[in-house]
């Protein structure tokens, strides 16, 4: 068994390299980028417990993972992989910065000996116990490892590399694993904890409540100042802390293939489909002259392409179809050989008439005579497909009962029989009933054992460069004509132009709004030099050029009101309107309180709620009204309170506590619910309380 081959399909652990021309490329242009300056002392990606992480550097462990991506996968990664490669070269950053002096201060070690014990001793490592699990039995094989290692050194280069690459990860990640364990086995729940999680778990009441939603209150109606707003913002600053943001408008410039491009791709494969059809080796000519991978492939009828499916009765083997398109693309297909052998396949429409499991005698001949009915009216001319959509009770009603090609094995043995003991094509004279109910039956494509060889040559359309140039001066009129965000809206508008926003770009996402390539974008919203209201150069991206404005930075820190206006106004608001509705709500029992009669008024029970919960209908998420409820006696009604979605009276109807802990309830579920939360957790943070310690500043989005 292929060890390399293993973890390439299953563990995924060992990633890695694209070629180092590619980084040194990434690494000039970014230098050379007049955007991305960092005068005279060497760029910086951030900062990790004091010290700079440094471009080159950052590049170097780039170019290592990449290098073991290319080993594992045989091919370079993709954008969204190299974004995933980025994390792990800036995790790895933080593991030897952060994590390893704490490891380093505690005498943390791994020897040789736990090396070897974790690859074929006691205690092996995960990623090879998955590797070298045998697919029949899911069981770990032992033996297999041993004689992988034992021929290691009569293997390829490449699957040696991708060995020791694996194998040098070891250490680290035992040392990260010895270092949480630690940490999290120092977690321990006492019987107090336990008992609290088991009385919030069997503690319920049963709760009459009166609700009134704010939705009931126009916000028109509720006027706030700038004062209030403030007030309320420093008063709850703790609830308004910001990340970074950066919002762009931008225009999209699809790069989509124009008329003339589709005629020139397709006329190209006009001209070669003479060749094609004079070939002796079709395969390989079609290989030499398909985009896509050409391969012989045979086919039934009801699996040739679209296309060719609807000239199944009168293809030719040796001829030549198409063009076609076929999946954007367009499609030559060569029909190399046709032979009557296995199954047969036909085609059919239906229209079934269902009958319910078990359905009375009488119900059954109701339906049978509505089916014939309708069977009567097609065979005196009405339309099948129309009738199908009418009267059809299954999904292929849409498409005219359509049922497509089929092979006997396919449906119920009353309908294929039917079907495939009909001759040629028609509809059946008579009602066809199986389990389903009664099917009117029309056979479209006669039965056949007909298979067919075919191989295809396919082209892709893409766009001229006349089209490519026409899209860019597009472009190009937008951004000679936008120098900030009022000019930017006005030649949007002037111009015919359809404008997007992406209100939310984040500082490590791969794209946004549809634009799923991205990142070049984002990278330059979050430049130093980048300011509110500067308009983008030309992106040229996959399959668009783009031009956007920023129009929002926000900093990580303590938001300011016109962060996070439309928030607070709300908040506000709601406040305002709880206010209103207490005064007029009064006081007394639930009853006296309906009988306001205020807009949105609901009355209404909930049972059993309990303790833990964090909801109840009506009220919907709101854990403090809850908590309010478990803080009453049984019988008593509540003043009216603010809620999250509405002011709310409750009143304690029943209440049930949860039988009494004495030393003999056993609470071992309980601890382990709190020991599974809290286990779930420790991992991440740990993280985040050494990149807190640590003053972890990541700006790799100004260069990548």
């Amino acid at each position: 068994m292929s060890f390399i081959s293993a973890i390439r399909q299953r563990s995924g652990l060992v990633v890695g390299i694209v070629a180092l021309s590619l980084v040194l490329f990434i690494i000039t242009s970014i230098l050379t980028d007049p955007s991305f300056s960092f005068f005279n002392r060497e760029p910086s990606l951030g900062s990790i417990n004091g010290k700079d992480v440094k471009l080159k550097e950052f590049a170097q462990e780039m170019e290592r993972l990449e290098n073991d991506f290319q080993i594992q996968q045989n091919r370079g990664p993709n954008e969204q992989e190299r974004i995933q490669l980025r994390d792990q070269a800036w995790n790895q950053f933080i593991f030897q910065r952060l994590y390893k002096p704490e490891i380093e201060q505690l005498g943390m070690a791994v020897t040789e000996d736990e090396i070897v014990d974790m690859v074929q001793g006691n205690n092996i490592h995960p990623a090879i116990k998955q590797a070298f699990t045998n697919p029949q039995t899911q069981q770990f094989d032992k033996a297999q490892v041993k004689q992988f290692l034992a021929n290691i050194n009569r293997m390829e280069p490449r699957q040696q590399a991708a060995w020791l690459s694996f194998e040098s990860k070891l250490p680290d990640d035992r040392l990260r694993a010895k270092y949480e364990a630690l940490l999290t086995k120092t977690e321990y729940v006492t019987r107090a904890q336990a008992a609290f999680e088991y009385r919030n778990s069997l503690t319920k009441a049963d709760v009459q409540y009166l609700f009134v939603n704010y939705g009931s209150m126009a916000d028109s109606t509720i006027a706030v100042t700038d004062e209030e707003l403030n007030s309320y913002l420093k008063q709850n600053q703790f609830r308004y802390k910001v990340q970074d943001n950066r919002a762009i408008d931008f225009v999209s410039f699809s790069l989509t293939p124009s008329a003339d491009d589709s005629a020139a791709a397709r006329e190209e494969l006009a001209k070669i489909a003479t060749d094609f059809a004079a070939a002796t080796d079709d395969t390989t000519y079609a290989a030499a002259h398909s985009d896509a991978p050409a391969k012989l492939q045979t086919l039934t009828v009801n699996d040739l392409p679209k296309d060719l499916g609807g000239l199944a009765g009168s293809l030719e083997a040796g001829k030549v179809y198409g063009p076609y398109v076929a999946n954007g693309q367009m499609a030559l297909y060569k029909v190399v050989s046709i032979a009557a052998e296995g199954p047969f396949s036909a085609k059919a429409s239906h229209i079934l008439f269902k009958l319910d499991p078990g359905a009375a005698d009488t119900a059954k001949a109701r339906v049978k005579a509505t089916a014939m009915g309708v069977l009567n009216q097609i065979k005196g001319g009405a339309d099948f497909g129309m009738m199908a959509m009418i009267h059809g009770s299954d999904g292929t009603k849409e498409q005219g009962g359509d049922l497509g090609w089929f092979d006997e094995t396919r449906m119920v043995k009353p309908f294929a029989n039917a079907v495939f003991g009909f001759s040629g094509t028609g509809l059946l004279p008579n009602l066809v009933e199986t389990e389903f109910g009664y099917h009117i039956v029309k056979v479209t494509g006669a039965k056949t054992n007909v298979k067919y060889k075919v191989v295809m040559i396919q082209k892709a359309v893409t766009p001229s460069d006349k089209t490519s140039d026409a899209v860019y001066a597009k472009a190009s009129a937008l951004k000679q004509a936008a120098t900030d965000v009022a000019s930017f809206e006005a030649a949007v508008k002037a111009q015919g132009l359809t404008k997007a926003s992406a209100p939310t770009l984040f500082k490590t996402g791969a794209g946004f709004a549809d634009v799923n390539e991205g990142r070049p974008v984002i990278s330059w919203a979050y430049r130093d030099e980048t300011e509110v209201g500067k308009v983008s150069d030309i992106f040229e991206l996959n399959d668009r050029y783009l031009v956007a404005v920023l129009t929002k930075a926000t900093q990580e820190g303590p938001a300011s009101l016109d962060d996070v206006r439309d928030a607070v106004t709300a908040e506000v608001r709601k406040q305002k309107k709880a206010e209103s509705i207490i005064a007029k709500l009064g006081t007394g029992s639930i009853e006296d309180m309906q009988k306001k009669n205020l807009p949105g008024t609901v009355v209404n029970t909930t049972t059993n709620l309990l303790l833990s919960s964090s909801a109840f209908s009506d009220a919907g998420f709101d854990p403090e009204a809850v908590g309010r409820i478990f803080g009453m006696k049984q019988g008593q009604t509540s003043k009216p309170f603010k809620g999250e979605a509405g002011v709310l009276v409750v009143k304690v109807v029943t209440l049930t506590d949860a039988p009494a802990v004495d030393a003999k309830t056993d609470l071992a579920t309980y601890k382990q619910q709190i020991e599974g939360r809290t286990m779930g957790r420790a991992q991440y943070y740990i993280g985040e309380a050494l990149k807190a310690v640590g003053n972890v500043k990541d700006d790799r989005a100004k260069a990548f």
